[in-house]
Order: C-alpha cells, then sequence, then structure tokens
C-alpha cells in the first residue's frame, strides 16, 4: 500500500513541476530561437552589402559604368553597413575604420583586402555567439554557481 502512495505523491510532484517549468522553458527557448534567427538574418544582410560594396569597389569609369554610377552603388553599401554595424558599433571600431578608408576615392587593393578581413572577423564573431547561447539551463546552472560563488 505504501508503495502505490508513494508513487502517486511521486507523480503529483513531478505533473506539478512540469505545469510550473514547462511554459519557462518553452519561453526561453522560443527567446533563444529568435535571437538565433534575428542575428543569422543580420548576418545574412551584413555579408550581402559587404559583399556589393567589394564587387563595386573594383569597377573603374571605363568599365561599361559611369564613375557616378560606381560612386552611387557603392555609397549605398556603404551606408546599409554603417546602419547595420550602428547597433553594435563599439565592439566594430577597427570594422568601421576600415569601411570608411575603402570608400576613399583612391583606395586600393590593401584597403580592400583590410576590409574583407574585418568582414570575416565580425562573421566569425557573430556566427560564435549563436553557438555560445546555451538556453535556460545553461543560465540558470551558472547563475547559481556564480551566486553561490558570491560572484
Amino acid at each position: 500500500m505504501f508503495g502505490y502512495e508513494m508513487i502517486s505523491v511521486l507523480s503529483l510532484v513531478v505533473a506539478i513541476l512540469a505545469v510550473l517549468f514547462g511554459p519557462l522553458v518553452a519561453r526561453s527557448n522560443a527567446q533563444r530561437q529568435i535571437r538565433a534567427t534575428a542575428r543569422g538574418d543580420w548576418m545574412r544582410d551584413f555579408r550581402q552589402h559587404a559583399a556589393e560594396l567589394l564587387r563595386n569597389h573594383g569597377l573603374r569609369p571605363g568599365d561599361g559604368t559611369r564613375e557616378f554610377e560606381v560612386r552611387v552603388a557603392m555609397r549605398f553599401s556603404y551606408s546599409a553597413l554603417r546602419l547595420l554595424i550602428a547597433e553594435k558599433a563599439p565592439q566594430y571600431d577597427e570594422f568601421i575604420s576600415n569601411l570608411d578608408d575603402m570608400m576613399k576615392y583612391q583606395s586600393g587593393d590593401s584597403e580592400k583586402e583590410k576590409f574583407a578581413a574585418a568582414s570575416a572577423d565580425i562573421l566569425r564573431r557573430e556566427r560564435a555567439a549563436i553557438m555560445e547561447d546555451h538556453g535556460v539551463w545553461r543560465k540558470t546552472y551558472s547563475k547559481l554557481v556564480s551566486h553561490r560563488r558570491g560572484v
């Protein structure tokens, strides 16, 4: 008789825990997925505009385009990249410097290479940030351990 009572009490406790923690876990997972999707979209837009700027940088007047068209195409990509970086500006100062150098009228291949390397670095950091997001259980454990240590 004692076994059946213990099983029913244990089942009740598990059901209560599931009702209490289930929505919290679902919410945390949904937030994580939204953050990952937003970062992925940001990375796609960044990659697209950086590639377009690099492509347009190689154009020179006389290659079937006029100087004005080349400058307009580069300015559009430049502005789009500045807006994308604006929300994360402090950590990407080097990229902004390389972007500004590339927009100078007589910039050469060295500026183009620096810009490409800085772009690749940003994409690598953003991918790493997506991979570091471990979800609710890892965050909860980290908070408990840091609280216990007095951090």
